[in-house]
């Protein structure tokens, strides 16, 4: 007796997530990655990154720069820094994963992420837990929260100066109570 196993006519596609920062500024690698991949994956899935369509156009030696590093990607990078000096700054960049697993099923997911023509302003927040650049410093069990903020103009990506110094203006709302909350965790 001759028994043939052949790979399914229609093999089952993968599935996963694409992740990555939606803006970027001018001075920032781009970095997007694609994780919880699914569909017979046990020996491994190959991952396909390109671009589409940039926007506004792209010259063609950017263009064929830019199509060239994402093409020496390894198939098994599932996390990629898109550098600026193949990425630059004021486009915007479609980009697209393609996970196939070994028997040939696939699936596609886009990412639009918008790259700043100018490097992103610089914001610091100071209260009560502390200062921390660019994030908002979380408080529990406090009747008060004093934030002061420093913004200091955006600078050029080779780096750079400034003692330039602006106010800015919070505005926050309190989206529930304490009490309010204690009752939701209850549930």
């Amino acid at each position: 007796m001759i028994f043939s196993v052949q790979a399914p006519a229609q093999p089952p596609a993968t599935s996963f997530l694409f992740q990555g920062a939606t803006q970027v500024g001018a001075c920032s690698d781009i970095a997007v990655g694609v994780r919880d991949i699914t569909g017979l994956t046990s020996r491994g899935a190959a991952v396909q990154w390109t671009l589409i369509d940039p926007l506004p156009e792209l010259d063609a030696a950017a263009l064929t720069a830019a199509n060239s590093f994402l093409a020496a990607l390894s198939a098994s990078a599932t996390a990629v820094s898109l550098p600026t000096s193949v990425f630059p700054g004021g486009f915007v960049y479609n980009l697209r994963a393609t996970v196939r697993n070994w028997l040939g099923g696939s699936s596609v997911r886009s990412l639009t992420v918008t790259k700043a023509a100018i490097a992103l302003p610089q914001l610091q927040l100071q209260g009560a837990q502390g200062t921390a650049a660019g994030a908002v410093a979380t408080t529990f069990k406090t009747r008060s929260f004093t934030a002061a903020t420093i913004y200091g103009p955006p600078l050029p990506c080779g780096g750079g100066t400034s003692s330039a110094q602006f106010s800015m203006q919070l505005l926050w709302t309190q989206i529930s109570t304490a009490e309010q909350l204690g009752r939701a965790c209850e549930r």
